[in-house]
């Protein structure tokens, strides 16, 4: 049986000082993701309620791909640029559909 999709949500909340830039970097990362092997979807959301907080909606052909996306060298640029500008760590939900 074939693997099922796999999507991810990554919340985030920026501090008010480095909103703006965060939301650059996601902009970017979520550009360069889009182009990946096995993504299926990537947007960048900003909750209306608080527009400290965003929300990476991903879908992924199967975890192999999940896999190579978190290794890529533009992941781990958007981490290390998050660093100091998060008013905590981000939250990383990884969901599979109902089958």
């Amino acid at each position: 049986m074939p693997e099922q999709n796999i999507h991810v949500i990554v919340t985030v909340d920026a501090l008010p000082a480095h909103v703006d830039e965060i939301k650059t970097g996601l902009r970017r990362l979520a550009e360069e993701s889009r182009h990946e092997t096995g993504c299926l979807a990537y947007a960048v959301v900003v909750d209306n309620a608080n527009p400290l907080q965003m929300h990476l909606l991903e879908a992924w052909r199967d975890s192999t791909d999940l896999a190579a996306h978190r290794a890529s060298a533009h992941v781990a640029h958007a981490i290390g640029s998050l660093q100091g500008k998060l008013a905590g760590a981000p939250q990383v939900r990884e969901l599979t559909p109902l089958g």
